[in-house]
């Protein structure tokens, strides 16, 4: 199930000005007050004035499904968790409302090794690999400190400098995959009930096939009103741009 606002853990965490903070406070009790529409005005005056937080995302995420719009609410909780990529909360609420779309769609087989590294670069975001990179220095500042004034280091010392090395090859490679395979790359969600998937970006073009709200797609590119998806499935098409949510 979705968990309720916990506001004033929310609250504590964030780093907003006085103003966010307080439209912020009404927004959670008009939510625990079942006034879903009233909260997202609030919430949704944060996010225009450019002060977004995992929690803000989440909490919009929660409004709009309580208000039975799926495909908002998979769309802001996956915005939220490319800020939050560790929220275990986050991630449980996208497998739960992705389970409630009417299109089940099958993904294009990916390698399994592929897919683990994949997952793996997933779980921090840029940053945060790039602090562990920073925090896998000092043990290493260390053994070479301690080889330089105590003589020529052991083959105990050697396999750790070695073993942290290898450590901080894996973490480097895994920044890189993050940000260069995955947060370069543009996904959206469909928010219409149902779309029709066009041949060009024209009113005109040919009807290639279906598809509902919540699903997931890749954002292949757009030219004016128009955007070019790809399916989990791998078809491709346009629909309009008011019909699917970036991320």
């Amino acid at each position: 199930m979705m968990r309720a606002v916990a506001f004033i853990i929310l609250l504590l965490s964030l780093n907003i000005n006085a103003d966010s903070r307080k439209l912020f406070s009404e927004g959670c009790e008009l939510y625990n007050q079942k006034k879903y529409e009233d909260a997202l005005q609030k919430f949704s005056e944060i996010e225009a004035s450019g002060e977004v937080s995992p929690e803000l995302l989440y909490n919009i995420g929660n409004a709009h499904f309580r208000r039975g719009r799926l495909g908002f609410a998979i769309a802001y909780f996956e915005k939220a968790v490319l800020l939050s990529p560790s929220d275990e909360d986050i991630r449980q609420n996208i497998i739960f409302t992705r389970g409630l779309v009417k299109e089940k769609q099958e993904e294009v087989p990916v390698i399994a090794p592929l897919e683990w590294w994949m997952k793996a670069a997933s779980l921090l975001s840029f940053s945060g690999w790039v602090y562990a990179v920073i925090f896998l220095l000092y043990p290493l500042s260390l053994f070479f400190i301690l080889r330089y004034f105590y003589g020529r280091a052991g083959l105990t010392n050697l396999a750790a400098i070695g073993g942290i090395l290898v450590v901080m090859f894996v973490v480097v490679n895994l920044a890189y995959t993050r940000t260069h395979w995955i947060d370069s790359v543009n996904y959206g969600v469909i928010i219409q009930n149902s779309v029709e998937v066009l041949s060009s970006p024209a009113e005109d073009g040919n009807q290639l096939f279906k598809t509902v709200e919540g699903v997931k797609v890749r954002v292949e590119d757009s030219v004016e009103s128009w955007v070019k998806l790809k399916m989990p499935d791998g078809r491709t098409g346009w629909i309009k741009k008011d019909q699917i949510l970036v991320i």
